[in-house]
């Protein structure tokens, strides 16, 4: 089974989850791990919009 990152903790928050992070890294190891570039462009792309917006309003 693969495992599946929906979303990060927010990093203000100070969680970490070792399990998970142990189960990721052991996915990865047996190669089954898959990215989703498509889930990684939309982030990143939020992201860009998200800064662009808050330099408008400075």
């Amino acid at each position: 089974m693969s495992a599946q990152v929906h979303a990060l903790p927010d990093a203000a928050s100070g969680e970490f989850d070792a399990a998970r992070v142990a189960a990721i890294r052991e996915d990865i190891r047996a190669g089954r791990y898959q990215v989703n570039p498509e889930r990684i462009a939309d982030g990143l792309l939020d992201s860009v919009r998200d800064l662009l917006d808050s330099g408008k309003n400075a």
